[in-house]
C-alpha cells in the first residue's frame, strides 16, 4: 500500500474509530468501506483513495492546518469541497421549475473536483448498504436520492457498474415486491441466459470470422432495476445485453446486416448514434433483437475507436478508471494528454443525457456562464456569474430584494455588494422599509433586479 494511503489509514483509525454511526459500526469502518467501493470500480489514484480514507474527517475535527500540512493542500482542497457537497440538502421538488439536469449541474459545479464527486458517490452507496437503521420514510428518501442524483451522476463519470449497484438497493427498498420477483426470475434463469448468451456469441464470432471481420463480444444480464425500466416501457423481456466491437464503421453497418439476417428485431427500437451521434460525442449502434419467444437481447455495435471515445474520451470523463495497470496504463496516459490539453474538461459533463421521466429534452444551461446557490431549505437558485446578494434577493421574491440590507452567508454576515459563489447557502435579511436605491445598480448583476431598482426608482418610491 502506497505511503499516502498508508498514512491516511492510520489518521482514519485515530480520529474516526470512537465515533459511532446509526447502524452501530465506527466512521473509521464506514470510510473504509467507501475506500474498497472506490477500489473496486478501478479507481487507482493514491490521492482519490487517501481522501476517501479521511473524507468525513472535517465533521470531526477543525485541525485544518495539520490536515494540509499532513497530506497537502491539494488533498486537503478535495476535503473542503466534500465538506460544502455533503452540507447540500438537494431536494427533487425544488425549485418549482427543476428538472434533473438543472440539479446536475448544481451537485457537479459545488464538487470542483471529480475525485470529490467519485468520493460524495462511494459515501452515498455505502449508506444506502446501510439504510436498515434509518426510519421507513428517510430509508425511501435516500434511495430515491440515489435513483435521481447518485446513480445518474455515477454514469456521468464513467461508474456504470456503481450505478447499477446503487439503482439495484434502491429498487430494493422502493419497490420490494417487484425488486424481488426480478431476483427470482434472474435465480431460476441465471444458467439458462448465461447459456444462451454464450451460444450467441460463439454463433455471431464464427460468422463474423467467416466474413473476415476482426469483432470482440462481450455480454451481460442486465441489472434488475434496469430489467423494470425496460418493463415499464413494454419490454418484458429485455433482460440480456452484448456489445460487438469491429475496426470500420462500414463493418458495423455489416454486423447489423448480419444479425438481422440471423434474428428478428425491433426496428421501433433502433438507435443510430453513429450517423445521429449524441452530443457529448458518444457513437454506437443499438438495436433490440428477439433470440426466442421468451428472451430479448439488446444489441450495441460500435468501432474500437469509439468505444475507446465512450469510455475514456469526453463521453465518460473519470480519469482515475484506469484499471488495474494504474498509471502505466494506456488509458491513464491518454487521459492525462486529455486533461491536459483541455483544462475545462470536467465541465463538459454529459449531464443533458439525463431525461425527466417523460423522456423529454431537458434544455442545457453552460457551466461557464451560471453558478447555483441554496436557500435555507436547501432549494437550488441559479444565478448569473459575478451576481451579488440583492440578485439572489430578488430571485426569490421582490419585497425581499426591495427590503434588502444584508445577508448571512454560510452563516457568516456579509454586505449587499458580496459576489455569490457556487454552493453558498444564503439567508437574506431585510426591515419593514424599501432600501433599493440608484447605487444597486452599479453591482446588480440579473435583469430582474436591474428592471425592478429602476422600476421603484421611475415611480419615485
Amino acid at each position: 500500500m502506497a505511503e499516502m494511503i498508508n498514512k491516511a489509514l492510520e489518521y482514519s483509525q485515530a480520529l474516526l474509530k470512537n465515533h459511532k454511526r446509526l447502524a452501530g459500526d465506527t466512521v473509521h469502518e464506514h470510510s473504509l468501506r467507501v475506500y474498497e467501493i472506490l477500489k473496486d470500480n478501478h479507481v487507482r489514484d493514491e490521492l482519490t483513495l487517501s481522501a476517501a480514507l479521511i473524507h468525513p474527517v472535517l465533521e470531526y475535527s477543525e485541525k485544518t492546518e495539520e490536515i494540509a500540512r499532513v497530506f497537502g493542500n491539494e488533498l486537503y482542497e478535495i476535503l473542503k469541497n466534500y465538506h460544502v457537497l455533503s452540507k447540500a440538502s438537494i431536494e427533487k421538488d425544488t425549485p418549482s421549475e427543476f428538472n434533473e439536469a438543472f440539479l446536475m449541474q448544481a451537485y457537479i459545479s459545488m464538487a470542483k473536483d471529480v475525485r470529490t464527486l467519485a468520493i460524495r458517490i462511494a459515501d452515498r452507496k455505502d449508506n444506502l448498504d446501510t439504510s436498515f437503521a434509518l426510519e421507513k420514510d428517510k430509508r425511501i428518501d435516500a434511495a430515491n436520492r440515489a435513483l435521481y442524483l447518485y446513480a445518474p451522476l455515477s454514469k456521468i463519470i464513467g461508474f456504470s457498474i456503481l450505478s447499477n449497484q446503487l439503482e439495484d438497493v434502491a429498487f430494493k427498498i422502493i419497490n420490494p415486491s417487484e425488486y424481488y420477483r426480478i431476483e427470482k426470475d434472474l435465480s431460476a434463469n441465471f444458467e439458462e441466459y448465461n447459456h444462451t448468451l454464450s451460444d450467441m456469441k460463439n454463433v455471431i464470432h464464427n460468422i463474423l470470422r467467416e466474413k473476415d471481420i476482426n469483432g470482440s463480444i462481450t455480454y451481460r444480464i442486465k441489472s434488475k432495476y434496469g430489467i423494470y425500466k425496460k418493463m415499464q416501457r413494454g419490454l418484458v423481456m429485455d433482460k440480456l445485453g452484448m456489445r460487438i466491437l469491429v475496426d470500420t464503421v462500414d463493418e458495423c453497418y455489416i454486423v447489423e446486416s448480419i444479425l438481422k439476417d440471423l434474428l428478428d428485431c425491433y426496428e421501433r427500437y433502433r438507435d443510430d448514434y453513429i450517423s445521429r451521434p449524441r452530443p457529448t460525442g458518444y457513437k454506437s449502434i443499438h438495436n433490440l433483437f428477439r433470440i426466442d419467444a421468451k428472451t430479448d437481447i439488446e444489441i450495441q455495435i460500435r468501432t474500437r475507436d469509439m468505444h475507446e471515445f465512450n469510455e475514456f474520451g469526453p463521453a465518460s470523463h473519470l480519469m482515475y478508471k484506469i484499471g488495474d495497470k494504474g498509471v502505466s496504463s494506456l488509458a491513464y496516459n491518454k487521459f492525462k494528454k486529455y486533461t491536459e490539453e483541455n483544462k475545462f474538461w470536467f465541465k463538459n459533463l454529459s449531464f443533458w443525457e439525463i431525461r425527466k421521466s417523460t423522456e423529454d429534452p431537458i434544455k442545457s444551461v453552460p457551466f461557464s456562464k451560471n453558478i447555483y446557490a441554496f436557500t435555507p431549505k436547501g432549494d437550488i437558485i441559479e444565478l448569473p456569474k459575478g451576481s451579488c446578494l440583492i440578485d439572489f434577493a430578488y430571485s426569490l421574491h421582490s419585497d425581499l430584494g426591495d427590503k434588502c440590507v444584508g445577508g448571512h452567508v454560510n452563516k457568516k454576515y456579509v454586505s449587499l455588494n458580496y459576489e455569490i459563489q457556487n454552493g453558498d447557502y444564503i439567508e437574506i435579511k431585510i426591515t419593514n422599509k424599501i432600501n433599493a436605491n440608484r447605487d444597486w445598480l452599479k453591482f446588480v448583476k440579473t435583469k430582474k433586479a436591474k428592471d425592478h431598482i429602476k422600476r421603484l426608482l421611475k415611480d419615485g418610491k
